[in-house]
C-alpha cells in the first residue's frame, strides 16, 4: 500500500478541488468525498492513510464518521483525522478533542496550518503500514461491515430527523445467480405485485419500503439496478436519486422512476439528478422490463413481450 494517501471530504466543491490539487502537488494520492456515507465508502475502499473531514460535512455531522474511526472499527481502525472547521463551537471541539482528533480551522492561512498537520500524521501513518503491512484494500468480513453500516446510518439518520427501523424485505437470504433489483415503493402490496411479476424474468427482488432504507440496503447489497417511488416517508425520490448519485458506491446504479405522478417538470428533474427512466403508475411491464434489459443481463430463455411480438431476453 502506498503510504501517502488522502480522503479529503468536504461539501464546497470549490475548496475541495483546491485541496486535492495541493495535495497532489506534494505528492499525495488524493481521494474525495462531499458527504458523510461518500466519505465512509472511501474510507473502506480507499483506506487512506489520512483523513481530512469537514465538520459541516452532510447529511448530519461528521463528527460521527471521526468517532468511529477513533473508536477502532476493523473498517478504519488508527487512521488519524484531522477535523476542518470555520466554527469555534465548543461541542464540537470538545468531540474531537476526546477522541483524539486534530482541529485546523478555515480562513485566511488555512493550507498553511493544514499541511504541516497532514505531514505530521502520514509520518505516523507510513510507520504503521510498514509494520502491519495492511492491503491497499481491505475486505471486510459481511458481519463488520453491516455493523459498521448500522451504526452509521442510525448516527445519520438520527442527525437529519429521519427513522430506519421499518423492517426490509430481504428475501431470498442466499446469493442467487440472478440480476437483483431493488424496489423501494412505501405501497407493500404494490411492490409485492411488481416483485413476483419481475421473478417471471428471472430477476431477484429486493424491497424497502422507505427511502432513507432503500438507500441503506443499495449502499450494503450489491444491487444491480433499483426501481424508485417519488412520494415516500424518510426521503423523497429525488432526495434518494442524489444520494446515490453522490455516493461512489452506489453511482453507478441505474436507477428507475416508477410513481403515480404524471408531471412533466419532476421527470425532467429526475432524469437530470441521474435518473435512467421515468414512468408513472399504472405501468406497462414490458416497458419497464425492457428498459431494465438496457442495463442488466437477464438470463437466458426469459422473455419480454413488445407490442403483440414475444422477444427473448438475451444476455
Amino acid at each position: 500500500m502506498n503510504a501517502n494517501t488522502i480522503l479529503i471530504a468536504d461539501n464546497d466543491k470549490d475548496l475541495l478541488k483546491n485541496l486535492a490539487a495541493r495535495c497532489r502537488a506534494i505528492g499525495l494520492q488524493v481521494e474525495q468525498a462531499g458527504s458523510a456515507m461518500s466519505a465512509l465508502a472511501g474510507i473502506d475502499s480507499f483506506h487512506p492513510s489520512v483523513v481530512c473531514l469537514d465538520v459541516e460535512l452532510p447529511p448530519g455531522n461528521a463528527l460521527a464518521v471521526a468517532e468511529l474511526i477513533a473508536a477502532g472499527n476493523d473498517a478504519a481502525a488508527g487512521i488519524p483525522v484531522i477535523l476542518m472547521t470555520a466554527n469555534d463551537d465548543p461541542l464540537s471541539l470538545a468531540r474531537a478533542g476526546k477522541m483524539g482528533a486534530r482541529v485546523v480551522r478555515k480562513g485566511d492561512g488555512f493550507w498553511e496550518r493544514l499541511e504541516p498537520a497532514i505531514r505530521d500524521s502520514l509520518g505516523r501513518a507510513f510507520h504503521d503500514v510498514e509494520a502491519t503491512d495492511r492491503p491497499y484494500r481491505r475486505q471486510l468480513p459481511a458481519a463488520t461491515e453491516e455493523s459498521l453500516l448500522g451504526t452509521v446510518f442510525e448516527l445519520l439518520c438520527n442527525d437529519m430527523g429521519l427513522r430506519d427501523d421499518r423492517p426490509v424485505d430481504l428475501e431470498p437470504p442466499h446469493e442467487t445467480p440472478n440480476p437483483w433489483v431493488l424496489v423501494i415503493d412505501d405501497d407493500p402490496d404494490f411492490s409485492w405485485c411488481l416483485q413476483k411479476r419481475l421473478e417471471k424474468y428471472g430477476i431477484t427482488v429486493l424491497r424497502a419500503f422507505e427511502g432513507m432504507q432503500g438507500y441503506r440496503v443499495a449502499f450494503s447489497r450489491p444491487v444491480d439496478a433499483i426501481i424508485c417511488d417519488y412520494s415516500m416517508p424518510n426521503g423523497r425520490g429525488d432526495y434518494i436519486l442524489r444520494r446515490l448519485k453522490e455516493n461512489p458506491v452506489t453511482k453507478d446504479i441505474p436507477t428507475i422512476v416508477l410513481t403515480g405522478r404524471k408531471d412533466a417538470a419532476l421527470e425532467r428533474k429526475l432524469l437530470n439528478l441521474g435518473a435512467v427512466r421515468y414512468f408513472t403508475k399504472p405501468y406497462n411491464i414490458a416497458k419497464l422490463v425492457g428498459e431494465l434489459r438496457q442495463h442488466i443481463r437477464l438470463p437466458a430463455g426469459k422473455t419480454v413481450r413488445i407490442g403483440t411480438e414475444m422477444k427473448p431476453a438475451i444476455p
